[in-house]
């Protein structure tokens, strides 16, 4: 019978026999012949092959020394023939090596051997005093050591594989967008440039730097591409963020903390977001990108609060406005800002968020205001204008916000699952008998365009309007996944419901002519947003008897301001 250390040994062996197989020209099988490449030590510091592996896997102690050895033969050639000038024949090989390290990394037999040990019973590594000294002299700043470098190359390489980052791959071309760099305050940036700078070697001395541009892609996407109109591209801003941040939490972080990083230099240098940031961006557009004009070009309302002020000066004779707002306004600030400040990690909590954006409508309520500078500058009538817009989105915000959790705390449901599922079906039960009248002395449900799939519109342009399939819903696939215990809170029911009203708006706000079937009102809206504050069927039906819903507890959608829902019709002319 086989011991344990003879078991991993024998799955090690194994593995290196089919790496053997895949490695036709024998390439790893040698050391690199640092005669004929002379500059091999200038990017590898820890030459290593697979024959040398092999007579080194009887003095391993365990599986993870036999896997770093392995990875490091990948790494390294990665470091030497991934080059951006490399020549073909070089890229060739790192081609070989990536798939050659994939093939290790799924490789069944071994992996058992190397489970990480569980968070409970690991201790963390003792930090580097070296290191901490050369943090402190730098500034604060982290430099990539080797380790670091290959988990960054890694990330570039995942991030490559993610659906939604295909958008971010290639430059933006601002001689044809000329508003792009002024709306999002700085430079254009793409996955590709950042990449080729890294390797360049352009963030050797600051690990934050490279985090910070990876996360200004996102940022300058949803800073841009303000109009909620045509989700697509911030749907794609939004899923690369998670799919970046997954990366960071599980690779960076273990890496610089595996080096002997103190805890403080990673936390400065990969700042975490807020956790409930996707709650925050979805309350950011519901209280201010969402609204638009009435009257054709349906512009959005809220267009002046969304950018820096240059940039809807840009032109060299409109310096003046520029320099009078700067003069005036101590602390110039956007919603544009907010949102790149929420994605950066700037926010350690909830409250400089709220005032900030607060602070947006300030300053224009103070410059515009009676009393204000800018009627200097501007026409009496525009900066009343401004003013009236200003307290109606800040209104809408303040009304949003308190919906808004402490993210510093876990919010777990107090009951058990069956229990949360079972009242979130009674809550279903509720919104599918809410009827209203029809002014005839009858009565509809206004619930029927949610009921089934097939009621949802079959437009082409529907599932690209709401972010793809995955965010359809309706009360059917929501009932379904109730009763299989599928909601461990009554927020996660409550984020389902209004899902489906977010996605009769948006393809409202798309669609100019359509056929109206139905409209979902305030009073209907407000029992699907107070399902997220409460503990129970009991207090909604107690809230909505004791107090009528206003037009603030349904964030913005009043009685004078119905959610209107169409008919499956192609229509006669659809916003692109």
């Amino acid at each position: 019978m086989a011991t344990a250390g003879g078991a991993w040994r024998q799955a090690a062996s194994n593995l290196l026999d089919v790496l053997k197989e895949m490695d036709i020209g024998q390439i790893f099988a040698k050391p690199v012949n640092q005669q004929i490449y002379r500059d091999y030590s200038q990017y590898v510091s820890q030459p290593m092959d697979l024959g040398l592996v092999r007579q080194k896997l009887p003095s391993y102690r365990n599986a993870k020394q036999f896997a770093t050895d392995v990875r490091l033969v990948f790494s390294n050639a990665l470091a030497y023939c991934g080059r951006v000038d490399a020549t073909p024949d070089f890229k060739a090989v790192a081609t070989l090596a990536k798939k050659m390290q994939r093939r290790f990394d799924k490789d069944a037999p071994l992996r058992p051997y190397l489970a990480p040990t569980p968070l409970r019973n690991r201790t963390p590594p003792p930090v580097d005093e070296n290191l901490a000294a050369q943090i402190a002299a730098n500034d604060g700043k982290v430099a990539m050591p080797r380790d670091v470098e290959t988990c960054v190359s890694r990330v570039h390489q995942s991030l490559k594989r993610v659906k939604a980052a295909q958008s971010f791959r290639t430059p933006i071309e601002t001689e044809r967008w000329t508003d792009y760099e002024p709306k999002v305050g700085g430079q254009a940036l793409d996955l590709t440039s950042v990449e080729h700078s890294f390797k360049r070697g352009a963030f050797q001395q600051d690990c934050g730097a490279w985090v910070l541009r990876m996360r200004r892609i996102s940022a300058n996407c949803l800073r841009y591409n303000t109009d909620t109109r045509f989700p697509e591209l911030r749907q794609d801003a939004k899923f690369y963020l998670k799919a970046l941040e997954k990366e960071l939490a599980q690779k960076v972080r273990p890496v610089l903390q595996s080096v002997g990083c103190p805890t403080q230099a990673i936390d400065a240098a990969v700042p975490k977001l807020l956790r409930n940031w996707p709650q925050i961006l979805e309350a950011l557009e519901t209280s201010i990108l969402a609204h638009y004009d009435d009257l054709p070009p349906k512009a959005q309302i809220s267009y002046y609060f969304l950018h820096p002020f240059g940039a809807y000066f840009p032109s060299p004779d409109q310096k003046e406005f520029v320099d009078d707002y700067a003069r005036h306004v101590s602390e110039p600030i956007c919603v544009g800002d907010v949102v790149s400040r929420l994605i950066e990690g700037t926010y350690d909590s909830l409250e400089p968020l709220k005032k900030d954006v607060s602070k947006v409508f300030a300053n224009a309520m103070q410059y515009y205001g009676p009393d204000g500078a800018g009627r200097r500058l501007h026409e009496p009538s525009d900066c009343d204008d401004y003013v009236q817009r200003a307290r109606r989105f800040d209104e809408a915000w303040t009304s949003v916000a308190k919906t808004l959790k402490n993210p510093g705390r876990e919010v777990k449901s107090p009951t058990p699952k069956k229990d949360v599922n079972n009242a979130a079906l009674r809550c279903l039960d509720k919104l599918r008998d809410h009827r209203e009248s029809d002014g005839r002395g009858g009565s509809y449900q206004v619930a029927t365009p949610f009921l089934h799939a097939n009621m949802l519109p079959t437009h082409s342009e529907y599932l690209p309007c709401i972010g793809g399939r995955k965010n359809c819903r309706d009360f059917d696939s929501i009932e379904s996944r109730g009763k299989r215990q599928g909601y461990s809170s009554l927020e996660a029911f409550a984020n389902d419901v209004r899902r489906c009203f977010q996605n009769a708006h948006a393809w409202r706000t798309r669609c100019d002519d359509l056929v109206r079937v139905g409209s979902m009102d305030a009073n209907t809206l407000a029992i699907a947003v107070l399902i997220a504050a409460s503990r129970g069927l009991s207090e909604i039906i107690r809230r909505r008897r004791d107090s009528p819903p206003s037009d603030e507890a349904v964030g913005g959608f009043g009685a004078r301001s119905r959610l209107d829902i169409y008919h499956t019709q192609v229509p006669r002319t659809c916003r692109r």
